[in-house]
């Protein structure tokens, strides 16, 4: 196994749990590192209500990616945090690296949300709603792995920033700041 993918943990941040997220990413993560932590704002129902038949479909989809990974051995801790609040995210990770005992190795960040406008047409709320969870968020897990022995730090960006998309002028700037960082 290439030294950047030692089985000794992984923090996985992904405001986004749906096809750019958790989804395609399951098999990869789970084939390579044992431990994961999946953080996201909306987080999971308890395990209890896992086979609840009120789930929403969403849910549902995300519950199925989770039981895929830990029937391929990886052991998943998940998370509802807005990583763009930097005390609840350094909180969950403490109480993270507690448990497991094992050091953050990699950070995937797949944060992403759109809040179409024009630039002249929005509001301060509607900007740092797709800015805060993609960069905030990036920046406080860049601050929050500090020290750790990290092999390495993604976070995706997007072709918006390269390619005209008419009222993602905030998704595109958001997503210049990943590139970056």
């Amino acid at each position: 196994m290439p030294r950047w993918w030692q089985q000794t943990g992984s923090t996985s941040s992904r405001e986004d749990w749906g096809d750019w997220g958790l989804k395609p990413q399951a098999g990869w993560l789970a084939g390579r590192a044992r431990h994961l932590l999946l953080l996201g704002r909306s987080g999971l129902p308890p395990r209890e209500r896992w086979q609840d038949t009120d789930l929403v479909a969403a849910q549902r989809q995300r519950i199925e990616a989770v039981r895929a990974m830990e029937r391929m051995g990886a052991h998943i801790g998940i998370e509802a945090v807005d990583i763009a609040d930097q005390d609840a995210l350094q909180d969950r990770l403490s109480r993270y690296r507690q448990k497991v005992q094992l050091p953050i190795r990699g950070v995937i960040h797949s944060a992403g949300t759109t809040n179409n406008h024009l630039l002249d047409d929005i509001d301060d709320d509607q900007f740092f709603g797709v800015f805060a969870p993609k960069v905030i968020g990036a920046w406080n897990l860049h601050w929050a792995v500090q020290g750790e022995p990290l092999d390495f730090f993604v976070s995706y960006s997007s072709a918006t920033v390269h390619v005209s998309s008419s009222g993602q002028g905030n998704y595109a700037s958001a997503n210049a700041c990943l590139d970056a960082l």
